[in-house]
């Protein structure tokens, strides 16, 4: 089969504007709600579920744990802040979901229940047999992808212990 003379010059001309996109990826990975751009701008909303030695909330003071220190080095890594909220897994959760936290730690596995709902990192480290992820907002891939290779440099939270 041969094209007519116009479609030949088409393909040549679409061609190098088509590698483009997909070399770039179009943009991706996005962050709808700017979750990377806040922790790079100074504050990551990150709620606590107590669940030692993964985050130990008991003392009134700032949640201390596993946990607690990788959340503290990756946000001195991205120059931000801590805001902690403590609470229940359930309603930590639901606020993940409405975007108003970040990240929700507390040897919270990969096998966790609300899986589907929310963004999920690679595994930072294992509870037995069960590998430990940060639960993130669903839809902040940008977020996560960051998460996911700060986690691989790091190679895992053990690394530098709590």
């Amino acid at each position: 089969m041969t094209l007519p003379p116009d479609a030949s010059r088409l393909r040549v001309w679409l061609i190098p504007p088509l590698a483009v996109l997909l070399a770039t990826g179009c943009g991706l990975p996005l962050d709808p709600k700017g979750t990377l751009k806040r922790a790079r701008d100074g504050t990551m909303r990150v709620g606590a579920v107590h669940h030692p030695p993964w985050v130990d909330v008991r003392g009134g003071g700032e949640p201390e744990g596993t946990e607690v220190a990788l959340v503290r080095r990756l946000a001195d890594e991205l120059g931000a802040r801590v805001e902690w909220t403590v609470g229940g897994e359930t309603a930590l959760m639901h606020r993940l979901e409405r975007h108003e936290l970040d990240l929700v730690v507390g040897g919270i596995t990969e096998d966790t229940a609300w899986r589907g709902t929310i963004g999920m990192s690679r595994p930072h480290d294992r509870d037995g047999d069960q590998p430990v992820i940060l639960a993130i907002a669903p839809g902040e891939n940008g977020w996560l992808l960051h998460l996911d290779r700060w986690i691989a440099r790091r190679g895992a939270s053990r690394e530098d212990g709590p």
